[in-house]
């Protein structure tokens, strides 16, 4: 049993994780008290950790950020959706993402959550892509009567 510093309950050596350089073993505050503490901390600075998180991942900061979506005027460089529609239509208010070659890391752009996934979908494939654009061309432009596709939806009339 420990007594923890921060709420001064006594509990079971499991609610505490280890540290090495405590005589004990353990840290000083129990996983409570330690997960509040962090919860608070994100609260209090979640422009800070946006910024650090920004400059660890990408190499830049929030201003250049705001610089590229002004270049993109606003829009998802690919679908042109606005932020201000996007922002409207998501349920977490995720801002658009920052697209970047997975090989070279070279960032490209800002994109909507659903162009930016796509492009993962599509192993950032030029190839897989221009396969997407033939696939679709190819069907649009035979009338439905004529293919073998079954309609997902009956017509009216």
């Amino acid at each position: 049993m420990k007594k923890c510093t921060k709420c001064q309950i006594e509990k079971s050596l499991d609610d505490f994780k280890k540290d090495k350089t405590r005589k004990d073993g353990f840290r000083v505050r129990c996983q409570s008290c330690r997960n509040k503490e962090c919860r608070d901390y994100r609260k209090k600075n979640i422009d800070k950790l946006k910024e650090t998180d920004l400059k660890r991942r990408y190499g830049i900061s929030i201003k250049q950020k705001h610089a590229m979506l002004l270049a993109q005027n606003g829009c998802c460089a690919i679908c042109k959706i606005s932020i201000v529609e996007y922002l409207e239509q998501q349920v977490y208010k995720k801002c658009f993402s920052i697209d970047h070659d997975h090989k070279t890391g070279q960032i490209r752009g800002l994109l909507c959550d659903g162009c930016n996934k796509g492009i993962g979908f599509l192993k950032e494939s030029k190839e897989i892509l221009q396969n997407v654009n033939d696939y679709l061309n190819h069907y649009s432009s035979i009338p439905s009567e004529q293919t073998n596709i079954i309609p997902l939806f009956k017509k009216k009339g």
